[in-house]
């Protein structure tokens, strides 16, 4: 314990002197060499404080980012050999340490918007270290869970939006997500808040998460206000189409309810307003036939023209998709509009529900 101490002092020296310098990486650089070379000595339980007390005085030296260097450094390749970033599965004592814990006691004290620095860096190795580990400890499930909290509101003090949404993803919580994107939505347009939850449930769905997307529609409903003037019509027919997406996934399987076919019809009335938008939406369009409807990917990139001129005109396209065709066979599909297509998916259900 008392060589620890000194080793730790005679870094602590070293990493100030290139601070006061005002070389803050190289005291990052500095703090990796120092803990390489002594990891030996130090062992596994010293290597991992030596490297949070050097990641302590930079970010208490203003010095956050590269404090954030330090640490994606320990959690991604740890100092070599076995000398890596431990997730401890039980609970800790004296000589049972975790890293989580510890990363969860620096940002803790540390100051927020530094925290929030940190934080930034080492947000993704974190979640792959987890995912590598395939823990079923509840002990480290709370550990994670503190942490991932604590991250998500560094995140959302910072105004790092897309940050903040993927942390209360995965924390399931959706009402919080509902505040969170309206907060988001605040620092946009007022006309594009439909927009923004309407990208959010199609993200959802995009990823498989049905249960979540549906949840989110939930609590968010009230908050999107059809008669809102200010509002424009194609944001909010982003928001109709991601209603008709989140609840027709949640439909249970029934012969009565073609799901692909409805999606189709979906697809073919709103892909050409979406890519007008932001074509980004298209894509995610395209990946939720995939993963909820089991419709192929569209061969083709962007609209099709001749489909626009058709529609311009009034004509009906011809689709692609084999989502809505039959047996391979042109046919000429119906122009439907949201009320349509509802009408369509709430009958489909009544029959479902019947049967």
């Amino acid at each position: 314990m008392a060589d620890l101490i000194e080793q730790q002092k005679k870094l602590e020296q070293k990493v100030l002197a290139e601070i006061n310098a005002g070389h803050p990486y190289e005291a990052s650089q500095l703090a990796i060499s120092f803990v390489a070379r002594k990891k030996k000595s130090l062992g596994l339980n010293g290597t991992s404080a030596t490297v949070f007390h050097a990641a302590k005085l930079l970010t208490s030296n203003n010095a956050s980012a590269d404090a954030g260097i330090l640490l994606k450094w320990f959690i991604e390749d740890g100092a070599g050999d076995d000398y890596i970033f431990h997730m401890e599965d039980g609970n800790l004592a004296a000589n049972n340490y975790c890293d989580i814990q510890r990363l969860l006691d620096l940002l803790s004290t540390a100051k927020r918007d530094a925290a929030a620095i940190v934080v930034e860096q080492i947000y993704g190795p974190v979640h792959v270290a987890k995912v590598k580990k395939n823990f079923q400890s509840s002990a480290l499930s709370k550990r994670f869970e503190s942490l991932e909290k604590l991250m998500a509101d560094l995140f959302e003090e910072s105004k790092n939006w897309l940050s903040a949404y993927k942390s209360v993803v995965r924390l399931g919580d959706m009402p919080r997500l509902s505040k969170l994107l309206e907060a988001w939505a605040a620092q946009g347009h007022e006309s594009e808040k439909p927009l923004f939850f309407g990208r959010a449930v199609m993200q959802l769905l995009s990823d498989s998460q049905i249960v979540k997307a549906n949840q989110f529609l939930s609590v968010s409903k009230n908050l999107i206000k059809e008669e809102d003037s200010s509002s424009k019509a194609a944001n909010l027919a982003v928001w109709h189409l991601s209603i008709i997406l989140a609840e027709l996934a949640a439909l249970e399987p029934h012969p009565r309810v073609d799901k692909p076919k409805i999606f189709g019809i979906a697809k073919l009335r709103y892909e050409i307003l979406l890519e007008s938008i932001d074509p980004k939406l298209n894509q995610l369009l395209e990946k939720i036939g995939a993963v909820c409807y089991g419709v192929k990917p569209n061969q083709q990139s962007g609209p099709n023209p001749m489909a626009l001129l058709q529609t311009m005109f009034g004509g009906a396209p011809e689709p692609a998709e084999q989502a809505v065709t039959s047996n391979n066979k042109k046919q000429q599909q119906p122009k439907l509009n949201m009320s349509d297509i509802m009408a369509m998916i709430k009958s489909m259900e009544g029959a479902t529900k019947r049967a």
